[in-house]
């Protein structure tokens, strides 16, 4: 404690001080310019109105790691511009648990958060508030972490046993309210877990995440840069974050979410999201490179909302992905205006055993005949429309390179579409009955056209329905150019 005769810890300013057990802030005090050496195990522990103020200040494990930094609540913290290291938990916050108890407040500015096994932990409570600002930190885990402490435990956080490899860069549970906002993870398992939370990330940035899968086999979130856990009624914002070298970029799993303005590159997993409830999902304007599956919405709620509009996706994979994809999904979806290029193998658009989606004015190029599948694919889809969506390949042959794939898909209304330069302009397979309304189509070039290989591929009649055929390569199966 420092209310303690002979207080070694002075004024708290150039200290280069040695702690064993437990230092307890059980008075307002700074520690400028200092370092901290923590013996295996030990903890500094804010109490309950009490502030710790830490700047320019070094806190590092000796041997092996140490527990951290622990505010209580209603207790405080405010970090500026220090180096934190070797903890379990470099900073855990306890949250209110009622509008009656005091709330912790942290303020973590322009800090290095260095192989710690968690950088920030929020404990699981029913209720859970604190007043928390956090920007401009790091959190990385480049190095492997030292030997865990005597009796180092992660069970009850509900997380996996230390295993050399840092574990996440924040962790947050059951918050009303929680922002990130410019932060960078680095080299980590996973850069924010966030378990039944309302959460802003904003502006952060997720590089080379890891999913450490032999030493953290069991963690469903190893790999994900923003990965988030709910119950149906939270709601997540990632809006303007830049994603790079991530096995996954976005995971949102029973939750509302607003995904816009994200920036993802050699993300094999975009931005995923399912089982919204009767909330809603909308994944406006980001921008995808170097993808194999880059957004994957299954919403199975008939009363949600679906939005996926103006995102540019580029997958490059030699196996199957997809640019954009919507499974089992019964909730109104519109995918619009979207730009999508199948740079080697895989689909542009994809809407498999779902309905009522609308795929508006997307632009899709399939750059690589000799592996391509389709530009738009319906498997299994009805009450669909696609409308004014334009579909170019880079030649006729390869054994797929379709521009419009139907599979077993009835009661759909194709509409002044467009295909060009592909082995199939349109392929049918199975009942896909649209009677008169597959109308206005414009094919281009093609190896075959329009191509029905058997009595099982039903299109319907279509009297006076205005298709053009502009280039090469006939219908196939008795269909009458109209």
């Amino acid at each position: 404690m420092l209310q303690t005769p002979n207080n070694p810890l002075g004024n708290g300013e150039n200290v280069n001080v040695c702690i064993d057990g437990t230092l307890v802030i059980d008075q307002n005090f700074n520690f400028v310019n200092s370092i901290l050496f923590m013996k295996p195990g030990a903890q500094i522990d804010v109490l309950n109105g009490k502030k710790l103020a830490l700047v320019h200040t070094a806190l590092e494990g000796c041997d092996e790691m140490w527990r951290g930094i622990v505010v209580q609540k209603g207790g405080g913290v405010k970090m500026e511009h220090c180096r934190v290291a070797d903890a379990q938990y470099a900073v855990t916050a306890h949250p209110a648990e009622n509008g009656n108890e005091p709330i912790a407040e942290l303020t973590i500015l322009g800090n290095d958060f260095d192989n710690n096994f968690v950088g920030l932990l929020i404990p699981q409570t029913p209720y859970a508030k604190i007043n928390a600002v956090l920007s401009r930190n790091v959190f990385s885990g480049f190095d492997e972490l030292k030997h865990p402490y005597t009796g180092q435990s992660a069970a009850p956080e509900s997380l996996p046993e230390q295993n050399q490899r840092a574990l996440a860069g924040m962790v947050v549970n059951n918050l009303g309210a929680f922002s990130s906002y410019d932060n960078r993870f680095e080299q980590l398992t996973s850069g924010i877990v966030n378990r039944g939370s309302n959460l802003t990330a904003h502006l952060n940035d997720f590089a080379d995440i890891q999913t450490n899968e032999t030493l953290y086999p069991a963690f469903a979130p190893a790999g994900i840069a923003l990965a988030n856990y709910a119950a149906g009624h939270n709601v997540v914002a990632a809006t303007d974050n830049t994603f790079n070298d991530c096995p996954m970029g976005i995971l949102a799993n029973l939750c509302e979410l607003k995904a816009t303005g994200n920036t993802l590159d050699y993300v094999d997993r975009g931005i995923w999201a399912s089982l919204a409830g009767a909330g809603g999902i909308a994944i406006d304007n980001n921008e995808m490179a170097h993808t194999q599956v880059g957004i994957l919405v299954a919403h199975a709620h008939a009363a949600g909302q679906v939005s996926i509009t103006g995102n540019t996706v580029k997958t490059e994979v030699a196996g199957n992905g997809t640019g954009i994809i919507t499974l089992y999904n019964h909730a109104p979806a519109v995918v619009e205006n979207n730009a999508v290029t199948v740079g080697k193998a895989g689909l542009g658009i994809s809407i498999y055993a779902g309905k009522g989606a609308q795929l508006l004015e997307n632009n899709i190029i399939l750059a690589d005949q000799n592996l391509a599948g389709a530009g738009i694919s319906l498997t299994y889809a009805q009450q669909c429309l696609l409308q004014d969506n334009a579909i170019t390949g880079a030649g006729l042959g390869g054994p797929g390179n379709i521009g419009i794939e139907i599979v077993a898909s009835p009661g759909n209304v194709y509409c002044c579409n467009t295909v060009g330069n592909t082995r199939l302009g349109v392929s049918v397979s199975g009942g896909s009955l649209a009677t008169d309304n597959f109308r206005g189509t414009t094919f281009g070039n093609h190896a075959g056209s329009l191509y029905l290989p058997n009595v099982n591929a039903v299109l319907g009649s279509q009297s006076h329905t205005q298709n053009k055929w502009t280039g090469t390569g006939a219908a196939v199966y008795g269909v009458s150019q109209q």
